[in-house]
């Protein structure tokens, strides 16, 4: 089966959609892209850097101390840390809200780097986990970090180790320590050695069935901001921050 892809304009529409995607009880996990053409891939693989990961988390570690009021306690709680602070790692964020990933699609700042038509990317977690040979027990769970041995090869220093082999990405949970995190209900995708992109991985039959993608047209694109903005899903709800306490306080009067 290849990719499906479904089309959006309006809040409404994306409610008429999601029954269909949730058929079965299905876990489904979103995330907005600005550019439809946008591929799945974590910050690290984009850049090109995936053989620098070490070295990021070497500089990362030299100078955070100073500013950590609780020291990380192992890998998965470095790669975190450093995700939150926006250093590129092999994460991708991923959220359980439509709306947290729809405002992502269509923010203000996002729309002024791009001319074209949005993304709303739906993923069956447990379907990719599938495709990776990961399989748990109950069938319907989901590996946390720490929790999982089976993880313990995507942890960086056995990532970068001698070893030829290389893993599909997985699906993930981890502890939501941080305000954002837990604001955006994130959940998170992680590649291992090779830069596989999920949005063509397919399964040992050819098929897509992870994923769906929901189109937003451009000319679209504006008025399902307005209407995230009367649902109030806006800057404050997904950063929740002082500096954007300011910000909407200054809404009120503008």
């Amino acid at each position: 089966m290849s990719l499906k892809v479904l089309t959006i304009s309006s809040v409404a529409s994306l409610l008429e959609v999601l029954p269909g995607l949730y058929k079965g009880g299905k876990t489904i996990w979103f995330r907005g892209h600005a550019n439809h053409r946008w591929h799945l891939e974590p910050s690290l693989a984009r850049f090109r850097k995936l053989n620098h990961e070490m070295q990021l988390i070497k500089r990362f570690k030299q100078n955070a101390f100073q500013f950590l009021d609780l020291v990380p306690k192992d890998e998965w709680e470095w790669i975190f840390l450093m995700q939150h602070y926006r250093v590129p790692t092999r994460l991708l964020d991923w959220t359980e809200s439509p709306l947290i990933a729809l405002y992502f699609a269509v923010s203000d700042k996002a729309v002024k780097r791009v001319q074209t038509a949005a993304a709303l990317w739906c993923l069956y977690p447990q379907k990719l986990n599938e495709i990776s040979g990961l399989a748990l027990d109950p069938p319907g769970d989901i590996p946390a970090f720490g929790d999982e041995r089976e993880l313990n090869d995507y942890l960086p220093t056995n990532v970068h180790a001698q070893q030829p082999t290389s893993k599909n990405p997985l699906a993930i949970i981890a502890p939501r320590q941080f305000e954002r995190i837990s604001a955006q209900q994130g959940v998170f995708t992680i590649l291992h050695r090779k830069a596989i992109r999920i949005d063509e991985l397919r399964d040992a039959s050819g098929n897509q069935s992870h994923l769906v993608k929901i189109k937003i047209p451009q000319g679209a694109v504006l008025k399902l901001r307005k209407e995230l903005g009367y649902l109030r899903i806006n800057k404050l709800t997904v950063f929740p921050q002082l500096e954007h306490v300011a910000e909407t306080a200054m809404e009120s009067i503008l």
